[in-house]
């Protein structure tokens, strides 16, 4: 597992098509978050702790 987010998976939707993407460092490497999003309602977020 990477410690680096690569933001090009993150999709923004806007007015402009941005054509630029950063690789940044996270800051904590040892904790992961899930959270479901359905029509009707967002599921609570997990942590993950490593």
């Amino acid at each position: 597992v990477s410690s680096i987010v690569n933001v090009h998976n993150v999709l923004i939707w806007g007015s402009e098509s941005p054509h630029e993407y950063r690789e940044t460092q996270r800051d904590s490497p040892k904790v992961n978050v899930w959270c479901g999003l359905t029509h009707d309602r967002v599921m609570e977020p997990f942590f993950f702790y490593r």
